[in-house]
């Protein structure tokens, strides 16, 4: 049950804490329930003289305390899941009143109850709450406010924007920024103070509602880390630093950032830095595993695809793309098999307001994947507060099952064979913050992970030339029944413009994941290059997987040397 509101007696209880006794300093301020439902709490009103505690005991409740302003009136709620079998505490009321001292017993009806800021704005953010801003499609936000009204804000959640800096005499920064989980690895000191990009990321996430400057975060009470690796000469010893900083204390690294998005470039993460992210999947937040979220590129007027980019085509990142307000692709949102989801962005009639470079700036302005990427890095700091125990996978599988339905009309759609819908410019869909933030409340975590490895298989086919000719293939006979997440595909190919190379998988359920769709890139050859997809998500391994390559472009012949697939789940 997803609760989505807080309870019109939550101002009761707030009073109620300051000094109504032991039994009322566990009071809840949202209980999971619905608007318009019954919820779990009731009123009593006891005769004179009647003990609270013994009279909720006696209808199997427990006092919560008095109701400031009433005269014998207490709050009775559950003292944990109410038992399906026994009797409803209203008929034990009805059988043994007299005796309770009981004179009314009513359970109270939930009401929806939403947040307001003072942030003066807020109601410019249209990615957080979209009414039609701009002209924009009502409804195409990150769907914040159900996940806030439960109650969820990002408490106790640490997110880093690891970036150019973080200006965090901000306003609306300073109040969640954290000194001590912060530095600069350029200048080797500890202050990140600067950068109007990554200031810009730390707002989308973690802006708190301050009532003075810009706006509002996704997860508005995170504690904001500021890692600053951008601006200057950056290596990939800096890399490894910043995105293995405290992995105990950071719990999200939010990277806006990727190799240069012009068509062409073919590069990854070097020994280093992937030796990091490795160690932070593998004993980050106590075991469960760092987060990374990464935005997905903004080559697409350059063609360029997601899986160029060796740091946002990693299994353990998650690739966010952009979308509008009018909810379609951004213009320059990348496309490609990694993305997992989409987030509100610019590109339409509108930009992103939040916090901006200097210590007191606020933009309307923001943009790009840079901006989709910490707006999911928010929606998952909420998550974690609702389920602090998912695992770096539970996260992926919850944005998954959670997505909404985006562009639907949009060519690129296929349905897997484990039912989920999939594009290679959306993901699984729009991030919908209040479904995830259900989903994480009672996901119960995924199984240790399993994988298929199919070696390096040699192959040394030609690949026809020119955009008429056949596919060239190779084909793995998987046994294995695993639930699939994500799938690596290694290649090796000889062509002297390996961008008119067109790779695609066929999984056996005849779901098509385009790895490389072909792009300007001119350069030779791939050597090695690690392909990803997760558009096969929950189908099952068993069967024949095929990989697919064709040359786009006649006029140059290649070779398919050496491929090896891996799958994961």
């Amino acid at each position: 049950m997803r609760p989505v509101q807080i309870l019109v007696l939550a101002s009761a209880f707030c009073a109620l804490l300051a000094g109504a006794g032991t039994s009322a300093q566990s009071i809840p301020l949202a209980v999971p329930a619905a608007p318009g439902t019954l919820a779990p709490i009731w009123v009593a009103e006891l005769a004179p003289g009647t003990d609270p505690d013994q009279a909720a005991a006696q209808v199997g409740l427990v006092n919560r305390g008095a109701i400031p302003g009433s005269t014998n009136r207490y709050v009775f709620g559950p003292a944990g899941e109410l038992d399906a079998g026994a009797p409803s505490p209203q008929v034990m009321y009805t059988q043994d009143s007299r005796q309770s001292g009981v004179v009314f017993l009513q359970q109270q009806m939930a009401l929806g109850r939403y947040p307001r800021f003072t942030d003066p704005l807020y109601g410019s953010q249209w990615h957080l709450k979209n009414t039609g801003q701009g002209g924009g499609t009502a409804g195409i936000d990150a769907n914040v406010e159900p996940a806030w009204a439960d109650g969820y804000t990002g408490t106790g959640v640490v997110v880093a924007s690891v970036d150019d800096g973080v200006w965090h005499t901000n306003p609306d920064l300073t109040p969640n920024y954290s000194a001590p989980l912060s530095y600069d690895f350029l200048g080797s000191d500890p202050n990140p103070e600067g950068g109007w990009h990554g200031t810009s990321v730390a707002g989308v996430m973690a802006a708190a509602d301050d009532g003075v400057n810009c706006g509002v975060g996704a997860a508005y009470n995170a504690t904001l880390s500021g890692l600053r690796m951008l601006g200057g000469l950056t290596t990939d010893a800096i890399e490894a630093q910043a995105l293995g900083f405290m992995p105990q204390d950071i719990d999200i690294y939010n990277s806006s950032w990727g190799p240069y998005d012009n068509g062409v470039t073919l590069e990854g993460p070097g020994p280093l830095a992937l030796a990091a992210i490795e160690a932070g999947i593998t004993s980050g937040r106590g075991g469960l595993g760092s987060i990374y979220v990464w935005a997905a590129g903004n080559g697409k007027a350059n063609l360029d695809n997601v899986n160029a980019d060796g740091y946002a085509n990693l299994r353990y990142t998650i690739a966010v793309a952009a979308i509008t307000n009018g909810g379609v692709s951004s213009w320059y949102s990348e496309h490609g098999s990694p993305i997992l989801i989409s987030a509100p962005s610019n590109g339409g009639s509108l930009g992103i307001t939040t916090t901006a470079g200097s210590p007191s700036g606020c933009t309307s302005s923001f943009g790009g994947t840079s901006s989709a990427a910490p707006l999911a890095a928010g929606v998952i700091a909420l998550m974690l507060e609702a389920n602090p125990n998912l695992t770096w996978r539970d996260v992926q599988h919850i944005l998954v099952h959670s997505a909404a339905p985006v562009d639907v009309s949009h060519s690129n759609w296929q349905t897997n064979g484990a039912g989920h819908a999939y594009n290679h410019y959306y993901g699984f869909g729009r991030i919908d913050a209040g479904a995830a933030v259900a989903l994480a409340e009672t996901w119960a975590g995924v199984a240790s992970e399993t994988s298929y490895d199919s070696g390096t298989i040699t192959a040394a086919n030609a690949i026809q030339d020119g955009p008429s000719g056949a596919w060239t293939t190779v084909d793995f006979n998987v046994t294995d029944t695993i639930n699939v997440e994500s799938v690596d595909v290694w290649v090796t190919a000889q062509h002297a413009s390996r961008g008119q190379l067109v790779f695609e998988l066929v999984s056996p359920s005849g779901m098509v994941s385009q790895l490389m769709p072909g792009r300007p890139d001119n350069g030779d050859d791939y050597t090695n290059w690690r392909f990803n997809t997760v558009a096969h998500w929950d189908e099952f391994s068993y069967g024949t997987w095929t990989l697919r390559v064709r040359d786009a472009v006649a006029g140059t012949t290649g070779t398919l040397n050496d491929v090896r697939m891996r799958i994961y789940g």
